[in-house]
């Protein structure tokens, strides 16, 4: 499964913790989404853990004032930087008293610097009706980010309370998107009523462009939350399921899709599979090419079985255009999913060419992979894909696929079906010096590399086989023609690599002048954190001295009592 979407959403997340564009942070692109995530909570814990030794004498300091006159204090002084940096070391009682005392914008700015984890007791210890108000601050300014921190940590009747007073459903999705846990999300939905939810789904669809918002937020739903909101997705009218695909093709999230689309109900997945944008070969291409990158072949093969017979002879015309490697690579997951009944579906409806060399290719995979090929052929009765073929594979691919079904007892089918004489080895030409023609057994023509080949180029190697198969025959060209296309194939993709690699270096020279400004960035941060610690200081000598004056007028009054 692809992670493009909470790989996104971590991304963001970091900038935001180090006050940074995220475009700045493209050196980490490679990382996935949990070692972002690693890598944010371990510096939030740099961040706050650094100078807790400060925080908490400036805390000690702060209970010699009433909390008035901490409030007080708090807005005209300290500043909501520093305030959320203690709050979560202040007693929870004083510091819930000390919020009620707050302006709501004041503490919608101490959210911005507050760790939640750390100040969860006192966050939970806030009326409702504040977290409201301060909740929709928030969402007023596009806080999604901050208030997305906050979802685990405030109760349920806050969450509902939320919910009930922020009406744009576009925060909803963005506050989703940002969630620190996931598994908080299945609880919300539970809290909307259908009609929300239907207004949710119509709000991702709109010119905004929200879906990549609204699949992260299914991504990480629970199976029964997931076919339950994708359902009510496809229930719509269609004009919504073709923004959807529509913005998954635009925001290349094929791979995240797929394994949502197959948690929906097969009436659900068969509407989407039939929609006229879906089978279009363009998309096609970039489903199969995602069911490729990502081995999603188990959720995709399911799903053209859904489609109609029009639906299925584009894919299979798009499925021509796999290399033999991703062919081998799907025939592997027919066998371990048992998927057999829709890969042969497809290979039918291929043209007869493609579909006997594809066919003749399965005949070297592993002998696993043959046992149940053979188990396929049998229950569908789909020998004749094997006699079409058989010309095309070598002796042995065909020695394993007998012995396969021998071991089956299905040997007659495959001799009855396959009523296809060997040909008899055929000489090679004198030229091609770099093939050692052998006879095997069968009388089949086996092709060896001689070991000074093995120092070629792919091409010349492919060059070789070509010049072989128009010696061997018209019996053996369309393997041989295989195989040249085969290493052809392969030198294309060492050219790319060396292309890639290029790019590669050029990327690393790219990637350390952005990891000098962010060092840059990280040393000013530094110097702003020195100046925070010498003001918090001053704060600190300011608080003690206040509580001083604060004792010294308490007991001038005292005298002057006690002397009246």
């Amino acid at each position: 499964m692809s992670h493009t979407l909470a790989q996104r959403a971590e991304r963001i997340k970091l900038a935001r913790l180090l006050d940074v564009d995220p475009a700045q942070l493209r050196m980490i692109d490679a990382l996935d989404a949990e070692a972002l995530s690693a890598l944010r909570a371990r510096a939030t814990t740099v961040f706050y853990a650094g100078d807790a030794p400060l925080f908490k004498r400036v805390v000690a300091a702060s209970r010699l004032l009433p909390v008035p006159a901490l409030a007080l204090i708090s807005e005209s002084v300290l500043g909501p930087l520093l305030c959320g940096r203690v709050a979560g070391l202040m007693d929870v009682a004083r510091g819930a008293a000390i919020a009620a005392k707050l302006k709501t914008t004041f503490l919608a700015d101490v959210c911005l610097s507050l760790d939640p984890l750390q100040s969860r007791a006192l966050i939970q210890a806030i009326p409702v009706p504040r977290v409201v108000d301060v909740a929709q601050v928030l969402a007023a300014r596009g806080e999604h980010v901050t208030m997305g921190r906050f979802v685990d940590i405030v109760s349920d009747d806050a969450i509902r309370a939320v919910l009930d007073q922020l009406s744009n459903n576009a925060d909803l999705l963005r506050i989703a998107f940002f969630a620190e846990n996931k598994q908080r999300l299945d609880q919300i939905i539970r809290l909307l009523p259908q009609a929300r939810l239907e207004a949710i789904i119509r709000t991702a669809a709109s010119s905004d462009d929200l879906w990549p918002e609204a699949l992260g937020l299914m991504q990480h739903l629970g199976a029964q939350a997931r076919q339950y909101l994708g359902d009510l997705a496809a229930s719509l009218e269609q004009d919504v399921l073709i923004s959807m695909v529509q913005s998954i093709s635009a925001n290349g999230l094929w791979g995240d899709a797929l394994p949502i689309v197959v948690s929906m109900s097969e009436l659900s997945q068969a509407r989407l599979a039939n929609l006229e944008i879906v089978q279009s070969e363009a998309m096609l291409g970039e489903i199969l090419d995602a069911a490729s990158r990502f081995s999603l072949w188990p959720q995709l093969l399911p799903l053209v079985r859904l489609m109609d017979d029009d639906g299925k002879a584009r894919c299979a015309r798009v499925a021509e255009h796999l290399d033999g490697e991703q062919l081998l690579a799907i025939a592997d997951i027919a066998a371990s999913h048992a998927l057999w009944p829709d890969l042969l579906s497809l290979l039918q409806r291929m043209t007869p060419a493609r579909r006997d060399e594809t066919v003749a290719l399965i005949g070297i995979a592993p002998a696993r992979v043959l046992d149940s090929l053979i188990e396929a052929l049998e229950h569908s009765q789909s020998w004749t894909l094997l006699h079409q073929a058989w010309p095309q594979m070598n002796s042995g691919a065909r020695q394993r696929l007998s012995a396969a079904a021998e071991a089956q007892n299905l040997g007659a089918c495959l001799e009855n079906n396959a009523q296809i004489q060997t040909p008899t080895a055929v000489p090679l030409p004198a030229n091609t010096a770099q093939i050692n023609p052998q006879a095997d057994p069968a009388g089949a023509v086996v092709v060896a590399v001689a070991p000074t080949a093995m120092a070629t180029t792919v091409t010349s190697v492919g060059a070789a086989v070509a010049v072989a198969g128009a010696g061997a025959g018209a019996d053996y060209s369309p393997q041989f023609k295989l195989m040249q296309r085969q290493f052809n194939s392969i030198g294309e993709q060492l050219d790319n690599l060396g292309t890639l690699a290029e790019r590669w270096l050029a990327d690393q020279l790219t990637q350390t002048q952005n990891l000098d400004d962010l060092s840059q960035k990280l040393a000013r941060a530094e110097q702003r954190i020195e100046k925070l610690q010498g003001s918090i200081a001053v704060l600190s000598l300011v608080t003690i001295a206040s509580g001083l004056i604060l004792i010294a007028v308490m007991a001038v009054i005292a005298a002057k009592f006690w002397g009246a």
